[in-house]
């Protein structure tokens, strides 16, 4: 709950940036409407039989003062203003000016003013929790306005320091220093904080080529801290991706499989809880996102949205990575009402990150050697649980470290175990394939790292290197299954090991 103190100082911030917007559109309005007259006279005509025959007019200027004391009436008198039109600036002096902007300084105006924009321009109401009701009053005002105080106080948290005079923005400006003088933010010289708000300007560069479809009610702003934090331990990302995460309702009985050209019959029907609207929108914002993709032609973008259509208006939980092309991914998640509802947010958690990952497997859709190789023994070929298995074993990793669980490799190998008990071979692929990349691991025939920056899926190694005529691979795929429990942690055998 935010404190009233605080609230209270935050509320002035925002009335600030409210009256300085419209204070600034009046003195506009009057700057206009002044430097467009050279010369202000005022003249009032009067009638011929007034003023003699020719009907003369003159000017008040020509009027004697009249003293009050003589007529019982206050004088009044008018000024003259006079305002030279500024000369427009010629082409070459705004070449100058333009010229003496250092680059870095006007990149640096550019994020800041970003930053802070969507800060100030989210609408979420938090003000339930204020207990004052006035200043809850006030709080829904603002809200209502677009400003978002949650918003502002993570931001001036996040950006540490921070220099108001280079924001170009006017309001923003004034809002900054008004931060400052209420020690909301350090305006201080640069620091290590300084050194963390630029880190998180860069990571934050790369957003543009993930978009989010969101229609559950998990909140934009956790998806993406969780979707870049992702992103930020990857070695390198060449795909651009888009999301789009959507509600279903009850599993339809019996059970009807979804027709689609990609993925066919993989995902189940459910209740569908979208409207048609919904449905369109989202289908509508897809083929806006394809529009222009060199990889894809008409037919392409029909045949994919035909899909994607089958999927929403049938309910399916569809839980995949489509690598459309090489550089181009879609996540489709059909998020159950027992994963919203019951299940922990871990579980949510595990369930995004690993179809994220997959859209970070950048060899997935590999031509030449890589392809062939796979598709001459497809049964029998290695890239599925190598695959599926990183996918696992990254989400488990990461999810640890958002949740500060311990032992990931514990948990993975836990839930190996207890699965291989209960289903045997049948078991998931992506929970064995995680431990048997787990032993690899400790077999010094890879590192942990390139299972979590993704570059082990970098050159198509699950094809040309970890293949069926690897021998130390047959080891793996025997052995993966001999672990045990020693103390509170799942490790693996010693057997397993030599």
């Amino acid at each position: 709950m935010i404190k009233n103190s605080c609230i209270t100082l935050l509320l002035a911030l925002i009335l600030i940036v409210i009256l300085s917007g419209c204070s600034n559109n009046t003195d506009k309005d009057i700057d206009n409407d002044v430097s467009s007259t050279e010369e202000i006279d005022i003249v009032d005509e009067v009638l011929p039989d007034e003023v003699g025959d020719a009907g003369d007019s003159f000017e008040l200027d020509n009027l004697p003062d009249t003293d009050i004391s003589e007529t019982g009436e206050e004088k009044q008198t008018v000024e003259i203003v006079e305002v030279e039109n500024e000369v427009p600036p010629t082409p070459e002096a705004e070449k100058e000016v333009v010229s003496d902007l250092d680059p870095e300084i006007d990149q640096e105006l550019h994020e800041m003013d970003k930053i802070l924009l969507k800060a100030l321009s989210r609408s979420r109401d938090i003000c339930d929790d204020i207990i004052d009701l006035e200043q809850r009053d006030m709080c829904r005002i603002a809200a209502d306005k677009g400003m978002d105080i949650e918003d502002i106080i993570d931001m001036m948290e996040s950006m540490g320091t921070i220099n108001c005079d280079i924001l170009e923005d006017e309001q923003l400006r004034i809002a900054c220093e008004a931060a400052v003088e209420l020690h909301l933010i350090d305006a201080s010289d640069d620091g290590p904080e300084n050194e963390v708000a630029e880190k998180q300007l860069d990571n934050n560069t790369t957003s543009t080529e993930i978009e989010i479809i969101n229609y559950t009610d998990y909140s934009i702003s956790d998806l993406e801290n969780w979707i870049y934090l992702a992103e930020s331990k990857m070695k390198s990302r060449r795909a651009r991706i888009l999301f789009f995460i959507y509600p279903v309702g009850d599993l339809k009985r019996p059970e009807e499989p979804v027709r689609s050209d990609y993925a066919d019959r993989v995902f189940l029907a459910h209740e569908v809880l979208l409207t048609q609207t919904d449905i369109e929108s989202i289908l509508d914002q897809i083929e806006d996102w394809f529009a222009g993709d060199p990889c894809l032609d008409s037919r392409d973008i029909k045949r994919n949205l035909s899909d994607y259509r089958s999927w929403l208006e049938n309910g399916a939980d569809a839980s995949t990575m489509h690598g459309v092309c090489e550089e181009t991914r879609i996540v489709a998640m059909g998020v159950t009402e027992n994963m919203r509802l019951y299940e922990p947010l871990e579980n949510f958690q595990n369930f995004l990150i690993h179809e994220l990952y997959h859209a970070f497997q950048q060899d997935l859709e590999m031509e030449g050697k890589c392809r062939d190789m796979r598709e001459r023994d497809e049964r029998n070929s290695n890239s599925y649980w190598l695959v599926e298995g990183a996918a696992h074993y990254f989400a488990t990793w990461l999810v640890a470290e958002i949740n500060n669980t311990p032992d990931h490799e514990s948990q993975i190998l836990e839930l190996a175990l207890r699965l291989f008990e209960r289903e045997g071979e049948d078991m998931g692929l992506d929970k064995w394939g995680a431990a048997a990349l787990n032993l690899m691991v400790k077999q010094n025939q890879i590192t942990e790292d390139s299972i979590l920056d993704g570059s082990l899926f970098h050159n198509c190694d699950r094809e040309l290197v970890f293949n069926n005529n690897n021998p130390e691979i047959q080891k793996i795929k025997d052995s993966w299954n001999l672990i045990e429990k020693v103390g509170d942690a799942y490790v693996f055998k010693s057997e397993a090991l030599n």
